[in-house]
């Protein structure tokens, strides 16, 4: 597992996050933090834009943690990684995106968290499609991405109220 730090942009310093303070849940804390720096999984088995897109979400101040395939995504988030959203490859070693993606679905503890797949398939399922909230094509507009996560991810509204 690998967790990128969010940078202050205004300050231009780089805020230090404890991979395990992602596991380690208290809600006051949650509720804090996570509107101002959202933790995104990326699974991605490339790993020059697995870089790539880690440094585009990191600069516009989420919270990056990353996964080369579906078995260590999905180990993850049955750990208790919680994201605000999932962005999930679908051509993956392991345990491939669309077996993933079917696993999130079926377990209750993973089932709401927003997932869109990334892929240079031409053609997706239509169950892929069904269970995921978006379907980005390969190579990927950044600018693009950045308005699908922020139009997809849980947010945790400040009173503690559910979504």
């Amino acid at each position: 597992m690998t967790i990128l730090a969010a940078m202050d942009l205004a300050s231009r310093s780089v805020m230090s996050v404890d991979p395990w303070s992602l596991y380690r849940r208290d809600p006051r804390d949650e509720r804090a933090h996570a509107d101002a720096h959202p933790l995104v999984l990326e699974v991605e088995d490339d790993d020059a834009l697995r870089g790539e897109l880690a440094e585009v979400l990191r600069d516009e101040r989420y919270v990056v943690a990353t996964a080369g395939d579906g078995a260590e995504a999905l180990a993850m988030l049955r750990n208790g990684l919680r994201p605000s959203i999932v962005l999930l490859d679908l051509w993956l070693p392991n345990v491939d995106g669309v077996t993933a993606l079917k696993e999130m679905r079926a377990d209750k503890n993973l089932r709401d968290v927003p997932v869109v797949v990334i892929t240079a398939a031409g053609v997706v399922e239509a169950s892929v499609r069904a269970r995921a909230q978006a379907v980005m094509r390969k190579p990927l507009q950044l600018g693009g991405l950045i308005d699908v996560v922020e139009k997809h991810r849980l947010r945790v509204p400040t009173d503690g109220t559910a979504l």
